[in-house]
């Protein structure tokens, strides 16, 4: 019994020694193969081993978010198919499976205004955004300085033109900062979660939210968040378990 028992802790040590090797390339190719395969599990249990060594890109976001969706887990779809689209805000595969879902849960639909303002800063990721915004205030500096010094018409034009485009960039740099970084976003990844009117199980139960709906953060009070629903106009208090920050 000692001699088998040896043996199989052998060939188990040999194993994870074999899969420590693999480079992260190789496990993410495997992983590709057993969704493939159906093998969702497996598949979500070697793109999360990726993440864990911060090796995180839009398209292993995006493959982790369907292989949640394939477990019946829209919520933690959701959380990563977002966390995508603010890595790569172009890629229609990604924009496809976010509109998906929220059209499965039955979300209400943003205001016309916000959707104008999503579409427009979503143009680019935040650091491309502000590079350009950065290169923008360079050439407007730079064009005001030659108009200044040889009073030059071309030099006028050209600093007005700066001017405008570093108004549209820094106007839209501003909307993706306050979306990206002030403002704190999450998802509710079990449901049906109670939002409740204050901090604790003992407040009476205002509403409920299907799992899958996208909530702001507010603030926090222990396990609890105050939460509040842009489309709606709703407020209460969410448990921390219920949700997943974006």
């Amino acid at each position: 019994m000692k001699t088998l028992f040896l043996a199989f802790f052998i060939a188990a040590s040999a194993f994870a020694s074999l899969s420590a090797r693999e480079s992260p390339l190789e496990r993410f190719k495997m992983a590709g193969d057993t969704y493939a395969k159906n093998d969702f599990e497996a598949a979500k249990t070697l793109y999360e081993s990726l993440l864990a060594e911060n090796r995180v890109n839009a398209e292993l976001l995006y493959n982790l978010g369907n292989t949640y969706f394939r477990l019946g887990r829209p919520g933690k779809a959701l959380v990563y198919f977002e966390r995508a689209s603010r890595l790569a805000p172009n890629d229609s595969d990604i924009r496809q499976n976010i509109s998906f879902l929220r059209q499965t849960i039955r979300e209400p639909e943003e205001p016309f205004g916000s959707v104008v303002i999503n579409l427009l800063s979503g143009v680019m990721p935040l650091n491309t955004l502000l590079l350009i915004t950065s290169v923008l205030f360079f050439i407007t500096s730079l064009t005001f300085a030659l108009f200044m010094l040889k009073k030059k018409r071309a030099a006028l034009y050209g600093a007005i033109g700066a001017t405008s485009l570093l108004i549209l960039s820094g106007g839209l740099l501003a909307v993706k900062i306050e979306h990206e970084i002030l403002s704190r976003w999450a998802i509710v990844i079990s449901g049906p979660a109670e939002v409740r009117n204050g901090p604790g199980a003992l407040n009476s139960v205002g509403f409920s939210l299907s799992e899958g709906r996208k909530v702001q953060i507010l603030s926090k009070n222990n396990e609890w968040f105050a939460i509040s629903l842009n489309t709606e106009g709703f407020k209460g208090w969410l448990e921390k378990k219920y949700l997943e920050e974006i």
